[in-house]
């Protein structure tokens, strides 16, 4: 395995651009730290609820997804 010119670590080649690199841009700015830290939240939440699958569906009904 060669190192990877846009993320710097050894893995596979991948079709198209580096998931490593694109995550690590995302976490890096503002918005992705924002994002980042309300899906923990989220998740955090969600795994605590015992009606946890009524809640997600609340959630894409809500978000139209």
């Amino acid at each position: 395995m060669a190192k990877c010119k846009e993320c710097g670590w050894n893995h596979p080649a991948t079709a198209g651009p580096c998931p490593a690199a694109k995550l690590k841009s995302i976490v890096d700015s503002k918005k992705g730290k924002a994002i980042a830290e309300f899906m923990n939240l989220l998740m955090n939440h969600l795994q605590n609820l015992d009606n946890w699958d009524e809640q997600i569906k609340l959630i894409k009904n809500i978000l139209k997804l």
